[in-house]
């Protein structure tokens, strides 16, 4: 299984690429942080960088040099009696499964109203929305059972116990 890379390893590296406007290589990029950082290693989380499009590789093999991904987004104007607007967003880099997500947010909605004489059955303390089973079921999901009672127990009476030996 692969290692879990922090992101604050990764935001150090992108930190430091932000530094330098006109790139920077790998040479330097290792020179800046010396040994905490073997060169396999900082390959690696470069290759992250990339595919998470934080930062873009320009050149090739040794003249390689790493700057920050271009701010994606988009621009609308318009015009109105003598005034020009304009609309902008900017896109953050997202994973695939980010971009389907925000796709399938963006899609328009369809404008549901309520049902009044579902809202209007209900009376406080006398009638139920969901039938008997269904509320059952759910109250038994959502108790905790006896062992993790016994056990939270067992840790106030410890707790209160260390409280007052001290």
């Amino acid at each position: 299984m692969p290692k879990v890379v922090s992101s604050q390893e990764l935001d150090q590296i992108v930190d430091l690429i932000a530094q330098y406007p006109d790139g920077i290589g790998t040479e330097g990029l290792a020179r800046v942080l010396g040994a905490d950082m073997p060169r396999r290693t900082l390959q690696r989380r470069l290759a992250t960088l990339i595919e998470q499009q934080r930062i873009r590789a320009e050149g090739g093999a040794r003249a390689i040099k790493y700057r920050l991904a271009p701010i994606i987004g988009t621009l609308a104007t318009t015009q109105e009696e003598n005034v020009l607007l304009a609309t902008g967003e900017v896109y953050v880099p997202v994973s695939t499964e980010g971009q389907e997500i925000k796709v399938y947010v963006r899609q328009p909605r369809q404008l549901v109203s309520y049902k009044i004489g579902f809202l209007e059955q209900y009376h406080p303390n006398k009638t139920a929305y969901l039938p008997e089973s269904l509320r059952a079921q759910l109250h038994t999901l959502g108790r905790s059972s006896a062992s993790h009672a016994e056990a939270w127990r067992q840790v106030w009476k410890l707790g209160v116990r260390s409280c007052i030996n001290t």
